[in-house]
């Protein structure tokens, strides 16, 4: 059934109905809202004044309920539970599927989806909370204080390995407790603050913990980062625990091998690499503790490559470093350009291209080199008193035009044009020179120089003469 059609109609504050993915009208189009729990199924919601529940027929159901509702995930998109839908019996709740068949009694003071949980209840009892999933059977046993998803989700299983923060109430406070997707308790209910690190690229469950103040780390059920530290930290990106001690950083690994000493002011991460500060001595580090370079520098900045830094020193100098190369030549500007290009300026303000392996590529004969946007191309320009010379360069820095005074104007996102009073030329994201007939693919009529002086040809680059070829 078409239920985007639905959804467009409800945002628009029209009145909506069902369609079928043939056309055929199901529910007229008279409600405010319209939840389909299952578009495999019969059953609509349908909300105005009040609701009502209609199959395919547009007649009503569920008449020997006095209250049923679909359980929202997501009021956003609309999202219900998939199979089953709560109604009410006097002053409780209980659960019933889609064919009318009672799941459970109604002896709930409440039921609810859980974030992140499709398949999932929040149900409520005597003041406590549980888990039940779709066919009534407990997940989790009704006896906590709270229960919220981690809101963990990982690219291969989305949110299907999601645990559970569950708390109770004690004499001296709430104390806080971990149990994983499947129902299995990971923590007891003992800590002040339970915290799950987003970590996707094992089944290992990272959990920071807090207790008397101080924070910690476990892996599953083992400590492996002691409760000694006022704030910690995950990067999921370099796969390091940042621990916070005294006001100075340090660093952990997922094992709880200690990487560096919490002695640190200051620090920045990019991908395999710590930049830190002490003393006003910043040094950069590998995520192993391996030292890759200790030079005084100013300023450490990272880049769109992981693997490279640009620095500058006290004399306002600047560097390229990473693991294994360090280009410093008195450089007073350096930018990254795309894969292992830079763009360099030297003490005379001329500009040239550097690759991080083999060297100088272009030469500093240009007055400013930049990346064209939305491209791995380059625009150099040198400045005349008559003109400007402009000399685009490929991803692979071959220079592929050189066009006197050109003006430069991404088309979208897949092509660029340059051109000036006399020519015109196009290339695309790789830098490399096109036609007009492959940027404009549904064009009639495309321009075409010939003799210095220009005309227009049709798709087979022919006009009324016969002179385009």
């Amino acid at each position: 059934m078409n239920c985007i059609s639905i959804l467009v109609f409800i945002r628009l504050k029209i009145k909506c109905g069902v369609i079928d993915n043939k056309g055929k009208e199901i529910i007229s189009p008279k409600y405010e809202e319209i939840y389909i729990p299952d578009p495999t199924k019969d059953v609509f919601i349908c909300f105005d004044d009040d609701y009502i529940i209609l199959n395919g027929k547009a007649e009503k159901i569920f008449k020997n309920y006095e209250d049923v509702s679909a359980l929202v995930i997501s009021e956003a998109t609309l999202e219900t539970e998939k199979d089953v839908l709560k109604y009410k019996k006097g002053k409780l709740y209980g659960l019933v599927n889609l064919l009318e068949e009672e799941i459970t009694d109604a002896i709930y003071e409440d039921i609810s989806s859980l974030k992140n949980k499709p398949g999932v209840l929040l149900v409520k009892k005597d003041g406590l909370y549980g888990v039940l999933d779709s066919n009534g059977k407990t997940v989790i046993d009704i006896k906590y204080n709270s229960i919220k998803s981690d809101d963990y989700c990982s690219e291969k299983d989305g949110y299907n390995k999601t645990g559970y923060i569950v708390s109770e109430k004690k004499e001296n406070g709430i104390f806080y407790g971990y149990i994983n997707y499947k129902g299995k308790t990971i923590l007891g209910v003992k800590y002040e603050q339970v915290v799950r690190a987003p970590e996707d690229s094992t089944d290992d469950i990272f959990l920071i913990v807090r207790d008397a103040g101080k924070k910690g780390v476990f892996r599953n059920k083992k400590q492996i980062i002691a409760n000694n530290f006022q704030n910690i930290y995950y990067s999921s990106l370099s796969k390091i625990f940042i621990v916070q001690k005294t006001g100075k950083y340090g660093f952990y690994n997922t094992s709880g091998k200690q990487i560096l000493k919490p002695e640190y002011t200051e620090y920045s991460m990019a991908g395999n690499y710590i930049f830190v500060k002490i003393n006003e001595r910043m040094m950069l580090y590998d995520v192993h503790g391996n030292l890759v370079n200790s030079n005084n520098y100013k300023s450490i900045t990272e880049t769109k490559n992981p693997a490279y830094f640009i620095a500058e020193n006290d004399k306002g100098y600047y560097s390229i470093i990473s693991k294994d190369v360090k280009i410093d030549d008195e450089y007073i500007d350096i930018k990254y350009a795309f894969g292992d290009y830079f763009i360099f300026t030297n003490k005379e303000n001329k500009s040239g291209i550097i690759h991080i392996w083999t060297g100088i590529e272009v030469k500093p004969e240009y007055d400013s080199i930049l990346v064209i946007e939305n491209t791995e191309a380059i625009e150099a320009r040198k400045y005349n008193e008559d003109k400007d010379i402009v000399d685009i360069y490929s991803k692979n820095i071959e220079r592929v035009l050189s066009i006197d005074n050109a003006i430069i104007e991404n088309i979208d996102e897949n092509y660029v044009r340059i051109y000036s009073y006399s020519e015109k030329e196009y290339i695309n994201k790789e830098g490399m020179v096109v036609s007009n007939k492959e940027v404009f693919p549904n064009a009639k009529l495309y321009s075409v120089k010939q003799n210095e002086k220009w005309g227009f040809c049709d798709a087979e680059r022919k006009n009324n003469s016969g002179l385009c070829i």
